[in-house]
């Protein structure tokens, strides 16, 4: 039977530091939970500190990436960036995405060799 995920990300709504306490929370409520993997996706500027917190019993993951591994992409990033943080991506269909751009997004993790 696969793992349920239960997986969250708060947009443009927490700073670093807010982060940080907002994952330390999660880490204490989640403690002793082991029917779903818990997963918190920051936004991306908040990753490396979210990083140092997250642990044992929730998984670190970031909000998009971008299907292209490198490029002028404004505001983007890409697989790799994200990689070497957290080794999850939640692919929102917000902000005019598509079924289409989640797909690309998906492949392109893939093709890059950066899994899902």
């Amino acid at each position: 039977m696969r793992t349920k995920i239960v997986a969250g990300n708060w947009k443009m709504n927490k700073t670093a530091s807010e982060t940080a306490a907002l994952i330390d929370g999660i880490k204490q409520e989640t403690e002793g939970v082991t029917k779903v993997e818990v997963v918190v996706c920051p936004p991306f500027t908040d990753l490396k500190d979210a990083a140092a917190c997250a642990g044992s019993n929730v998984a670190l993951g970031a909000q998009n990436v971008h299907w292209e591994a490198s490029g002028a992409f404004t505001g983007e990033i890409s697989a790799a960036m994200r990689w070497e943080i957290g080794r999850r991506a939640s692919i929102g269909l917000l902000m005019g995405q598509s079924a289409w751009t989640g797909r690309k997004i998906l492949t392109g993790q893939v093709k890059n060799g950066r899994g899902v």
